[in-house]
């Protein structure tokens, strides 16, 4: 019973000098996230007599991996894939054209390249840029790729084993550069919940 006892309490302290290690020593983590919670309502057309344009929802999938500059600063990259649904109703044109609305879907890929500034033990801000590539086809708005922005504000739990849980309300601009440039661009915004865990090692 004695030996099972000093078994137990060697393979807990082990477990704890592990994680203090993981703690001082790794500058790498890894995760995944989803975003289900949001909005994507505002959407900018600059020109007179343009259809207009209402969100429908979306929801975001994604990895990330982040590089731990300090404490403090934390650089962080990944890819995510985000289907939006749009809703569009064409401007009236007289009695005899169809105004009738219809939905389309947007699909993104989307690399982002931001910089978490942790505020203490369990708060964070995050802001940077989104690269976006559009792979939906036949859309009726401009192609949404382009460069974006991104600026949130988080809060996450670390346990001692190196995993981190996190939320992370957000709001970002998409294609304030489109790609090709143009003078007219619909462009979109969206404000959601991102919700997930990551693992330093």
């Amino acid at each position: 019973m004695k030996f099972y006892l000093s078994y137990i309490l060697l393979f807990c302290f082990s477990v704890s000098i592990n994680a203090q290690n993981i703690e001082k020593t790794s500058k790498h983590k890894v995760g995944i996230h989803t975003t289900f919670i949001g909005g994507n309502d505002s959407f900018a057309c600059e020109e007179d007599g343009d259809a207009s344009i209402d969100g429908k929802g979306f929801y975001t999938l994604g990895a990330s991996y982040t590089f731990i500059l300090s404490k403090r600063i934390e650089l962080q990259s990944g890819l995510e894939f985000s289907r939006s649904k749009i809703r569009i109703t064409p401007p009236y044109m007289g009695e005899k054209y169809n105004h009738s609305s219809w939905n389309e879907n947007i699909k993104l890929l989307t690399i982002p390249l931001t910089t978490n500034i942790n505020l203490g033990k369990y708060i964070f801000l995050n802001a940077g840029f989104l690269l976006d590539f559009e792979v939906s086809k036949n859309n009726s708005v401009n192609k949404q790729s382009g460069l974006g922005t991104v600026l949130g504000i988080g809060g996450k739990y670390d346990f001692d084993s190196g995993l981190s849980i996190f939320v992370n309300p957000y709001h970002k601009m998409h294609v304030w550069i489109p790609f090709p440039l143009s003078s007219y661009h619909q462009r979109f915004s969206e404000y959601g919940l991102k919700i997930g865990a990551n693992y330093r090692f």
